[in-house]
C-alpha cells in the first residue's frame, strides 16, 4: 500500500489523479479525518494574497534553498553566518562565491534543486508545477509545524535562511488546484526513535456549507499524523521533499515562449534576480504545450538575470545594451545603507526578451525581488524620465538593511511595500537618486530629441498663450518649477572623453547651497575609466565640524564624472561649512595615491532664486507649459490614447523649437503631448477638418488641442498633487487612491471626445 500511495503522489498531474490519491489515502488512514492547514479554521484569510501568482511560486525556490543549505550545513559546528549567500559559499565550497562557480558545478548544485513544469488537465494554459530538492527532508511528525503551518517558524534566529514569516510556500496553494507534499528525512539527521519513513500529504481548497469561508485542509489519521510509509518502500525516493502545485494558475506562464516576458523562464530569472543558489528548470510537458525546441528540453541552470548581466563580458551583455552601471551606495535616512545599480537597452523590446513583465524597479533582499515598480510605477515616480523608463532596469539591493527593517518595509509574501514610513522614505530616495542621475539625464535628452524629430513643429505663439491660459483656469499652477528636486538645481558637468587607468585630476564645485535638512549634488570629475571608483578607488567625504550629521549617497564614475548626493540634517544651523573629498587607491606601483577636492557647503534659511540661464528663466508670455503633436509611436504604438503629460528636457524642447528657447536651461519641462493618431481625432481630421479651409482646419486642430490639452494638464496636475501628500505621509486626510495609467487614458480620452462633440460640424462627421 505505501509503494502504490508514494508513487500515485510523485505521479499525480491531474485533479483525477489527485483524488484518486485521496482516495487510498483516506483508506490508508486509520479514522481518516481532516486537518486544517497551519491548524487554522479561517487558514483562507492567510493563504490569500494580492501577490501575483508567479512571484509566489518562486517561494517554493526559496524554500528548496533553506532545506539544501539546511543539510549541507550540518557538519559545521560554526555556523555564524549573517546571509544566506555567505551560508552557501561555506557549504558548496565556493571561497569567491557563488559567483564565482564555473558552468559545471553551477550545473552541479543545481541537479539537488529542480523546478518541473509538467503535464496536467490543461497541460499549456495551466501547467502542474513540481519542486525536487534533495535538501534536509521532513519526517510525517514535522510536517505540520514546518511545510504545513502558516506563521509557524523555526527560522527566526536563523539569518543564513530565508524564511521568516512561515507562510511564503502555503501561500502559492491558492493558485492551485491542489498540492502534494512527499518528503523524506535524511537518514543521518534521525533522533534516535525516529524511523526512515516517507510521507505524504495533499493540501485542497474545500467548501462546506457549515463555514463562512472556504479553507485549506489536508488528511491525517485518527491521531492528527500524515500518511508515512518506511522508506523501504519505495527505495528510489532519496531523502529531501518533493512539491507539486496541480493545475497552477499563473497567467500565461505556461504558455509564452521562454525566451518572453511573461514565462516561466522569465519570472524565475528576474524574482530570483540573484538566488543564493543555482537551480534547475525544465518543461518536461508532453505534446504542444511544451513550447521549448527539441534541443533545449532538458534542464536548465538558472542563475539569476542579475548574475547574467553582471557576468557578461565588457560589462555589457550585447549591442543591446547601451549603459551599465557600478553599483551606487545610497544612505536613506531613518531606513539604513542600500546599493542601487541599472542597465540600459535598446528600446522596451530588449528589456522585454530579459525581464518579467511589469519588473522594472527591483527591491532585492538575498537576491530575491521583494518589491518591484512597474512602467507606469518608474514614470509617476520619476515623471521627468519617461522615455528612459521604457528600456531600464534598476535593482535596489537592501541586504544592508537589518532584518527587522527589512520587516518594517516589505510585506509577508515579498511582493510589495508596506505603509511605513520606512518604505516611504526608501521609495522617494530611490525615485530621487534616479531623477538625478546625469547619466540619465542626458539619456532622457538624447531619446526625447530622437523623439521629436517626427513630431510636429510650427506651434505658435498665441497657441502657447491661449493653452496656458486654459490650462491656468482648470490646473492653477502648474509650471517648470513644480516638478523635480532640489538637486535639479545644479547643472551636471559635461562627460570626459580621454579617460586613463588611473586619475590625473580630481576636481568638483567650489561651492553648492543648500537649506538644514535639504539635498544637494556634488557633481566630482575624475578622468579614469569607468567603475574606476569603486572597484579600485575609494572616495571619502569628511564634512567639517557642524556637518557631521549629513548622510550621503556615493555613485560610481561614469564618463569622468561621479555624483555625490549630500543630505544635510535639518538641526543643521545655517551657516558655512566645507567637505574634504579624498579619492583613494593602491597605484600600479603599488603605493597608496590620494587626490583631494574641498567643497564649500553654504547652508542657508531659504534658497535664493538662481540667477538667469543656471536655472528658470523669465519665460516669454506664452507660459510655461510646452505643447508638441506626437503620433502612436509616442504611445506605445497606440491610436487608444489621446494624449498625455511628459516632462522634456528643455534643451531637446529649444532644439526642436525656437518657440522654446527660454527653456533650454531647464531640466524638466511640463508638456503636453496629443496623439494625432488618436482614432477618434484622425477620423474626425479626415473627414471634416480636412475638407475646410487652411484656416477653419487650423482654427478646429487649436480648439481641440487647447481643449484637451487643459483636459491632460489637469488630470496629471491633480494626480501630482495627490502623489506629492501620499509622499509626505499626510495624516488625517483620506486621500484616494493614485489613477493607473490606464484610468489616466480613459479620463483623457473622455475628454477628447467631449472636445470633439462641441467642435462645429461634429453631426456631419459621425452621418
Amino acid at each position: 500500500m505505501g509503494d502504490q500511495i508514494i508513487e500515485r503522489a510523485l505521479a499525480a498531474r491531474t485533479v483525477a489523479d489527485v483524488t484518486r490519491l485521496e482516495d487510498a489515502l483516506a483508506a490508508a488512514l486509520p479514522g481518516a479525518k481532516e486537518r486544517d492547514l497551519g491548524d487554522n479554521p479561517v487558514n483562507w484569510s492567510s493563504v490569500s494574497s494580492a501577490g501575483e501568482p508567479a512571484a509566489l511560486l518562486m517561494e517554493r525556490v526559496t524554500n528548496m534553498f533553506d532545506a539544501y543549505l539546511l543539510r549541507a550545513a550540518d557538519g559545521y559546528a560554526d555556523r555564524d553566518w549573517r546571509s544566506p549567500a555567505e551560508a552557501a559559499a561555506v557549504v558548496i565550497d565556493a571561497p569567491d562565491g557563488v559567483d564565482a562557480l564555473n558552468d559545471e558545478q553551477r550545473a552541479a548544485v543545481a541537479d539537488n534543486l529542480r523546478v518541473i513544469v509538467m503535464d496536467s488537465d490543461d497541460s499549456a494554459r495551466r501547467p502542474t508545477i513540481a519542486f525536487r530538492d534533495k535538501g534536509i527532508g521532513l519526517t510525517g511528525e514535522e510536517m505540520p509545524n514546518t511545510i504545513l503551518s502558516l506563521h509557524g517558524s523555526n527560522k527566526l534566529d536563523t539569518p543564513w535562511l530565508h524564511g521568516v514569516f512561515g507562510k511564503g510556500g502555503s501561500s502559492t496553494s491558492q493558485y492551485s488546484d491542489a498540492t502534494i507534499v512527499v518528503s523524506r528525512k535524511q537518514p543521518d539527521l534521525l533522533d534516535a526513535h525516529e524511523q526512515d519513513r516517507i510521507a505524504v500529504a495533499v493540501v485542497r481548497l474545500v467548501d462546506t456549507p457549515n463555514r463562512r469561508l472556504e479553507y485549506f485542509r489536508y488528511l491525517v489519521d485518527e491521531n492528527n499524523n500524515v500518511f508515512t510509509a518506511p522508506a523501504s518502500d519505495y527505495p528510489d525516493f532519496e531523502p529531501g521533499t518533493y512539491v507539486s502545485h496541480i493545475n497552477f494558475h499563473g497567467d500565461k506562464i505556461g504558455t509564452q515562449n521562454w525566451e518572453y516576458e511573461e514565462s516561466i523562464y522569465a519570472y524565475g530569472e528576474t524574482i530570483l534576480f540573484a538566488p543564493t543558489l543555482p537551480y534547475a528548470l525544465q518543461d518536461a510537458r508532453t505534446g504542444e504545450a511544451n513550447v521549448r525546441p527539441e534541443n533545449r528540453r532538458g534542464p536548465s541552470t538558472v542563475a539569476g538575470l542579475g548574475r547574467r548581466l553582471a557576468r557578461a563580458a565588457g560589462r555589457k551583455a550585447d549591442d543591446k545594451t547601451l549603459e551599465v552601471t557600478d553599483w551606487t551606495t545610497i544612505q536613506v535616512p531613518g531606513v539604513g545603507t542600500v546599493r542601487l545599480r541599472w542597465w540600459l537597452f535598446d528600446g522596451v523590446d530588449a528589456r522585454r526578451r530579459r525581464a518579467a513583465k511589469g519588473y522594472v524597479v527591483l527591491f532585492t533582499t538575498n537576491g530575491q525581488v521583494h518589491h518591484n515598480w512597474d512602467q507606469a510605477k518608474l514614470i509617476q515616480l520619476v515623471p521627468d524620465k519617461q522615455r528612459v523608463a521604457k528600456s531600464i532596469l534598476v535593482q535596489v539591493d537592501c541586504d544592508d538593511l537589518d532584518l527587522k527593517t527589512r520587516a518594517r518595509i516589505f510585506d509577508t509574501f515579498r511582493t510589495q511595500t508596506r505603509h511605513s514610513k520606512e518604505a516611504r522614505e526608501l521609495e522617494r530616495v530611490i525615485a530621487d537618486e534616479l531623477r538625478n542621475d546625469p547619466d540619465l539625464r542626458d539619456m532622457e535628452e538624447r531619446l526625447v530629441s530622437q523623439a521629436l524629430r517626427s513630431a510636429g513643429k510650427g506651434v505658435s505663439a498665441a497657441f502657447l498663450k491661449k493653452l496656458n491660459k486654459a490650462i491656468s483656469i482648470k490646473a492653477a499652477g502648474i509650471r517648470v518649477t513644480d516638478r523635480g528636486s532640489e538637486d535639479d538645481r545644479t547643472t551636471a558637468p559635461a562627460r570626459i572623453e580621454t579617460l586613463y587607468d588611473e586619475p590625473t585630476y580630481f576636481e568638483g564645485p567650489e561651492t553648492v547651497t543648500t537649506i538644514p535638512g535639504g539635498r544637494a549634488s556634488v557633481f566630482l570629475r575624475v578622468n579614469a575609466h569607468n567603475a574606476f571608483v569603486p572597484t579600485r578607488g575609494q572616495i571619502t567625504p569628511q564634512p567639517s565640524a557642524g556637518l557631521e550629521e549629513a548622510t550621503y549617497t556615493l555613485g560610481d564614475l561614469r564618463h569622468g564624472r561621479l555624483r555625490v548626493g549630500m543630505l544635510i540634517d535639518p538641526e543643521t544651523t545655517p551657516g558655512t561649512y566645507s567637505v574634504d573629498f579624498d579619492l583613494a587607491w593602491f597605484s600600479d606601483d603599488g603605493t597608496v595615491k590620494v587626490l583631494n577636492w574641498i567643497t564649500k557647503v553654504e547652508v542657508v534659511t531659504e534658497m535664493p532664486e538662481k540667477p538667469r540661464g543656471q536655472g528658470t528663466p523669465k519665460l516669454q508670455p506664452e507660459g510655461s507649459v510646452a505643447f508638441i503633436w506626437g503620433g502612436r509611436n509616442d504611445f506605445d504604438g497606440s491610436d487608444k490614447v489621446a494624449g498625455k503629460l511628459e516632462l522634456m528636457p528643455g534643451g531637446a524642447l529649444a532644439q526642436h523649437d525656437s518657440t522654446y528657447s527660454a527653456y533650454k536651461s531647464i531640466p524638466a519641462v511640463p508638456t503636453v503631448v496629443l496623439n494625432q493618431d488618436f482614432k477618434d481625432w484622425a477620423a474626425y481630421h479626415t473627414r471634416v477638418v480636412k475638407a475646410k479651409s487652411d484656416e477653419a482646419a487650423e482654427a478646429r486642430k487649436d480648439r481641440y488641442a487647447i481643449a484637451v490639452g487643459s483636459a491632460v494638464a489637469d488630470i496629471w496636475a491633480n494626480e501630482e498633487d495627490l502623489e506629492k501628500a501620499r509622499r509626505d505621509g499626510s495624516e488625517g486626510s483620506d486621500l484616494p487612491e493614485p489613477m493607473s495609467a490606464e484610468q489616466r487614458n480613459r479620463a483623457v480620452n473622455h475628454a477628447a471626445r467631449t472636445a470633439l462633440v462641441l467642435l462645429p460640424d461634429f453631426d456631419t462627421a459621425s452621418s
